[in-house]
């Protein structure tokens, strides 16, 4: 039975999300919505609206292409876990994309948040964020 626990080991593991597997992934890959809002606004309102969440925040880095914030939801009795990323694009001056990229810990697992879950309340918290913000 060991043996069989030891084989298995790493096709299990192999099937689980880091926040590698979420912040290497490509910019525009997730949920996207448009905010008529400046970048740097967005940006802001963006980390704001991560930090409202009942996640953990890995941190967050800034490129020529994006500013991005990692998180984390830890395991709980319904779920191993999910990571996720928001990244927030410039399109120009007046206009800014925001995608939100999440995985569950473990593929075959069924509960905790969706992508979809995620997605709605950042996208709520950036528009009260943006609001807030705005003079």
């Amino acid at each position: 039975m060991f043996a069989l626990a030891l084989a298995v080991a790493p096709a299990v593991l192999a099937a689980c999300a880091t926040s590698a597997t979420v912040s290497d992934a490509p910019v525009a890959l997730g949920t996207m919505r448009e905010f008529a809002a400046p970048y740097s606004e967005v940006s802001a309102a963006a980390l704001e609206a991560v930090e409202r969440l009942n996640v953990d925040v890995q941190g967050s880095d800034e490129t020529p292409e994006r500013f991005q914030v990692r998180f984390s939801k830890p395991i709980s009795g319904f779920s191993w876990g999910e990571v996720g990323v928001v990244n927030v694009v410039r399109v120009d001056e007046q206009r800014t994309r925001v995608y939100v990229n999440t995985a569950r810990r473990h593929q075959g697992q069924v509960s905790g948040t969706s992508e979809r879950q995620f997605s709605e309340q950042i996208f709520t918290n950036v528009s009260e964020s943006i609001a807030r913000l705005q003079p």
